[in-house]
């Protein structure tokens, strides 16, 4: 998925910021640059008001920079999945192997007893 523009909604002369995504490209900031001059008297007050909606999403970013994950992080946790996997795969084996062991063993005892009356 691509990265989204955010929307700016204004109401009573307040910016109201709507950020679905907090990934912003040039070319979403030009779109929204204009957009904007078309509802600004000048150009200037609609590259403000872009330059102020980059700034909040950079914030955003950062903000979020610590609880998200990169895809080498994913890597990270698929890496360590797959041995956790295989060493329960290798645990399972070794308890089949146990439990067929004290079975066995079990079943010797138990004929050992009948065979001894």
């Amino acid at each position: 998925m691509g990265p989204m523009v955010a929307f700016v909604i204004c109401l009573d002369n307040v910016l109201y910021l709507i950020i679905k995504l907090p990934v912003m490209t040039a070319a979403q900031s030009f779109k929204i640059y204009e957009v904007l001059g078309k509802h600004f008297n000048n150009a200037e007050d609609a590259k403000i008001v872009v330059t102020k909606i980059e700034q909040i999403i950079e914030s955003k970013i950062a903000d979020k920079k610590d609880t998200l994950a990169t895809k080498e992080d994913i890597l990270a946790v698929k890496e360590d999945v797959t041995k956790l996997e295989t060493k329960i795969a290798e645990t399972k084996v070794d308890l089949i192997k146990w439990v067929f062991t004290f079975f066995a063993a079990l079943a010797v005892m138990i004929t050992g007893l009948y065979l001894k009356k």
